[in-house]
């Protein structure tokens, strides 16, 4: 169990970075409600999770309009 956001334990598998402003870890709940991404705060360290390869896979559907299928 690792020390997170609030004083809150958190297991690895839930945990998606660091914070070394707060000096925790924290759950990708966490970083939405603080903003972390939206503010550009270079306090967040990533670990490595699935959080964050569906984040980029969703901004690269986003940029290219979607989803496209290709039809027989």
């Amino acid at each position: 169990m690792l020390n997170s956001l609030y004083n809150t334990e958190i297991s690895e598998k839930r945990c998606v970075g660091y914070c070394w402003h707060h000096r925790c870890h924290v759950t990708a709940t966490q970083i939405k409600q603080k903003e972390c991404l939206k503010k550009q705060c270079n306090a967040l360290e990533r670990r490595e999770h699935e959080y964050w390869r569906q984040r980029e896979l969703t901004k690269t559907r986003k940029k290219n309009g979607g989803v496209r299928y290709a039809l027989d």
